[in-house]
């Protein structure tokens, strides 16, 4: 299996795509939150992103970054992933592409391993569900843009957390092979770590 990779170690194998939008400091700390997190759907990027702004604001900025729409660039910062949900729905999911995770590296100050595979579609919506977690962590009390850095807890991604199957045998796995997770939270604010239960693809309900 294809492990991941660090994005400076990705970035100096490629070659140069073009040039790209001009990255705002939303932009960025925007890329530093889906690096932390992996996955976020279109309405946790509104919500924490473009509060007060309308979602076609919002699906317009992705757009640019995606280098979608007709003014597309060539120089893309995220990537759309679509899928549907357990209850029929559609949903536009973002994560970085190489370029992005490289921005992200510089936001976050700290080394940022790429992912060598997406998870199924099926596992991506209990990340999703996850991250409103992490989504609501982050929203500010104030206008100030989210950031990671302001963050007071370490927020480790469930498709590279090392995890232990029941059969004893420890991960990386591809996550749709993972039985259950329990994710800590390093909070600063509170005197005992609390842990997160969330159930994969076994049939187990999460």
């Amino acid at each position: 299996m294809e492990s991941s990779t660090s994005a400076s170690e990705r970035a100096q194998t490629g070659k140069g795509a073009g040039r790209g939008p001009r990255l705002t400091n939303r932009d960025r700390q925007l890329l530093g939150v889906l690096a932390t997190a992996r996955y976020l759907c279109s309405e946790q990027i509104h919500r924490l992103f473009f509060p007060g702004r309308t979602e076609a604001a919002c699906r317009g900025r992705l757009f640019l970054l995606g280098g979608l729409g007709k003014q597309g660039k060539p120089l893309a910062y995220v990537r759309r992933l679509r899928f549907r949900s357990f209850e029929g729905q559609w949903f536009s999911v973002w994560t970085p592409t190489l370029q992005g995770y490289c921005i992200a590296q510089g936001v976050l100050g700290t080394e940022v391993k790429v992912p060598a595979y997406d998870v199924s579609a099926n596992f991506l919506e209990h990340s999703i569900r996850l991250n409103d977690l992490l989504v609501s962590l982050l929203q500010p009390s104030d206008k100030r843009i989210p950031t990671v850095a302001r963050a007071r807890f370490r927020w480790v991604a469930s498709d590279s957390a090392r995890l232990r199957r029941r059969d004893g045998v420890t991960g990386p796995f591809p996550p749709e092979r993972l039985l259950s997770k329990r994710l800590p939270l390093a909070c600063e604010s509170l005197s005992k770590r609390p842990t997160l239960e969330h159930w994969s693809l076994s049939g187990l309900s999460h």
